[in-house]
């Protein structure tokens, strides 16, 4: 069901996600708590746009091999 090899949209998406988490907490530190907590709110939503991305072409791919 699932491929050996890890795909690399998602190794990409958890390599960028592992940097800009520590970077997200170093930016509240730096910036303040106001802008450091809008860069925070819009890496969120950008993640979790990317994510569903990934999860909706996943399960696209897989409705596709299995019709």
């Amino acid at each position: 069901m699932y491929a050996t090899r890890p795909r690399k949209d998602l190794v990409i998406l958890g390599a960028l996600l592992g940097v800009l988490a520590p970077a997200n907490y170093l930016a509240v530190a730096v910036l303040g708590m106001v802008p450091g907590a809008i860069l925070v709110f819009w890496t969120l939503l950008f993640w979790g746009a990317a994510v569903l991305f990934v999860v909706g072409s996943s399960l696209e791919r897989g409705r596709g091999r299995t019709a």
